[in-house]
C-alpha cells in the first residue's frame, strides 16, 4: 500500500474518493488498462519524433541520410541505453544517465552562450520567462487549487 488511506499505487486509485468501492471492479480495470496503453503509446510517440529529429539533425550536421535504417538504429540504440539503465537499477543506472544528461545539458548552454548572442539571448530569455509565468501560471494555479480541494475532499470522505 502506497497512500494513506491503504490504497495501491495505481491510477484506480485516483477515482477512490469519488467512485468508492467501484473502482475494484471493471471500472478499474479498464481505467487501469488505459493507462498502460496512454503510457506505451506515449512512449512509442515520443520515441519515434525523437528519432525523427536527431536522424534529420545527423543528416544536417553530418550528411548521414535520413532513412528508416538510421531511425531504426537510433531507437535501438536509445533503447538499449534506457534498458541498461533501467536494469542497473536506480542507484547507479538511472543516477549516471541523468548525471550526464545534466552535464550534457549545461555543456551546451555554457557553448550557446559563449559561441552565440550572448545579451540577445539573456534578454528575450527573460521577457520569454515573464510571458510564460503570466500566461500558464495562473491557469496552473488555479488547476492545483482545484487537486488540492480534490484531495482534501476525497481524505476527510475516506477518513469518517
Amino acid at each position: 500500500m502506497s497512500s494513506g488511506i491503504g490504497l495501491p499505487l495505481t491510477l484506480r486509485s485516483g477515482f477512490y474518493p469519488v467512485l468508492g468501492e467501484a473502482v475494484w471492479g471493471r471500472f478499474g480495470h479498464v481505467v487501469d488498462i488505459l493507462a498502460v496503453f496512454a503510457a506505451l503509446f506515449g512512449l512509442a510517440t515520443s520515441l519515434g519524433l525523437g528519432a525523427q529529429q536527431m536522424a534529420a539533425g545527423l543528416d544536417h550536421l553530418f550528411g548521414v541520410p535520413a532513412t528508416d535504417t538510421t531511425r531504426v538504429l537510433l531507437i535501438a540504440g536509445i533503447t538499449g541505453i534506457a534498458l541498461t539503465s533501467v536494469v542497473v537499477g536506480l542507484d547507479r543506472g538511472v543516477k549516471r544517465l541523468s548525471q550526464a544528461n545534466l552535464a550534457l545539458a549545461l555543456l551546451l548552454l555554457a557553448f550557446v552562450l559563449a559561441a552565440g548572442p550572448t545579451v540577445e539571448l539573456l534578454g528575450g530569455g527573460l521577457v520569454a520567462l515573464q510571458t510564460a509565468s503570466l500566461v500558464t501560471g495562473f491557469p496552473i494555479g488555479l488547476m492545483l487549487v482545484a487537486m488540492c480541494w480534490s484531495i482534501w475532499k476525497g481524505l476527510r470522505a475516506a477518513a469518517t
